[in-house]
């Protein structure tokens, strides 16, 4: 696939720039098949499945290789997979920011040496589970690769490209978002005097309604006397 089939694929960016490109190699095919083996005798009811386990590798594995891709950009790592048999391996889109990447572990165990292959972990930021986000098992020339995505992600964090290691890519500020973050002038020392004084005649003018609603309250009751109180003036006239 060329360069111009390759972007619109990916559907880059017209400033975005592809840096590298693996594959998997054919070395891959014998690892997935007796890798594959092993583990089916290991779990005994998948004895019978070994019988046809070399015509599943030989023909679903080889079709997954062909649409096993991962690229490497200025901004991010992209990795793209399938689909095979009518997407019962489905097609996958991952996108990985290069501000996220915190570390790539070369990996090779034994059974990875006797067929002469590595695992490529990465680890990223802001991952909810345990464990690498990403195992690329199998590319082609893995060293090389990995030192790619190293150096571009440290001219990517360089060139203040990188965000907050979540993958938000710092932006340069514009006249809106100037806009959004200026300062809001506050009052003047004038302002916040008349304010004072306003409210101070206030609490004034309220302590004096307080205080006349006390004096009300105190006074005697003048209304006129009650028929007991008018009887016993009466008695008191009378002797």
């Amino acid at each position: 696939m060329d360069t111009k089939d390759l972007r619109k694929e990916l559907n880059l960016r017209d400033d975005e720039e592809i840096i590298e490109t693996a594959e998997l190699t054919e070395s891959v095919l014998t690892y997935w098949l007796w890798g594959g083996m092993l583990f089916l005798l290991v779990t005994i009811i998948g004895i019978p499945v070994i019988l046809v386990w070399p015509i599943i590798v030989y023909t679903v594995g080889k079709t997954y290789r062909r649409t096993f891709l991962v690229v490497l950009t200025d901004s991010a790592l992209m990795i793209r997979e399938g689909p095979v048999c009518c997407n019962c391996i489905p097609r996958v889109e991952k996108n990985i920011f290069l501000d996220r990447i915190q570390d790539l572990t070369l990996v090779q165990n034994c059974l990875h040496k006797c067929f002469d292959v590595y695992q490529i972990n990465v680890e990223t930021a802001g991952k909810s589970t345990e464990g690498p986000e990403v195992k690329l098992t199998g590319l082609i020339n893995p060293r090389e690769f990995r030192e790619h995505i190293l150096r571009q992600r440290e001219i990517y964090i360089a060139a203040g490209k990188g965000g907050d290691g979540l993958g938000a890519a710092r932006m340069a500020p514009t006249a809106s978002t100037q806009a959004a973050v200026a300062p809001v002038a506050g009052p003047s020392n004038a302002e916040i005097s008349a304010s004072v004084e306003k409210t101070n005649n206030l609490l004034h003018d309220i302590k004096d309604v307080l205080v006349q609603i006390g004096a009300d309250l105190n006074k005697p009751n003048q209304g006129p006397p009650t028929d007991l109180e008018q009887g016993a003036e009466d008695n008191i006239e009378m002797s």
